[in-house]
């Protein structure tokens, strides 16, 4: 996941990736909750509290899943157009329209949990206290 933390000196927002899926799961594994980069736009060392870092929906979920749905889309009509010329009754409009919803419930669920990710991330927060 791409997280992000605003830079208090020059409001630059630096990103940087983890695996971790919370905050607190981003605490356990390194081990604090401060967290110390060197700020891209102005070149200083920034050390803040975990609770500052947040998570945007990822721009590569969303072509990803925009790709599988246009392939899909794409390949679902080459293979439905033969059975399509062949049947002559309502039932074969139907089996195309109900597989080409196929590519449509992998894009909608692709972005959905995407947006779980991010939501999950930035609800939770570490408790300063020692």
């Amino acid at each position: 996941m791409k997280l992000y933390l605003k830079c208090p000196n020059c409001k630059y927002e630096n990103s940087f990736k983890s695996n971790a899926s919370t905050r607190v799961e981003f605490v356990m594994v390194k081990n604090k909750k401060t967290i110390e980069i060197n700020c891209v736009g102005c070149n200083k060392k920034i050390s803040a509290s975990v609770n500052k870092i947040y998570a945007k929906e990822s721009k590569s979920a969303f072509l990803i899943a925009g790709i599988i749905f246009m392939i899909g889309s794409i390949l679902i009509l080459i293979i439905w157009s033969k059975i399509l010329s062949n049947s002559k009754n309502a039932m074969g409009l139907y089996a195309v329209a109900l597989l080409l919803l196929v590519p449509v419930w992998i894009y909608i669920i692709i972005q959905k949990q995407e947006r779980i990710r991010v939501s999950t991330f930035n609800h939770t927060y570490v408790n300063d206290y020692h």
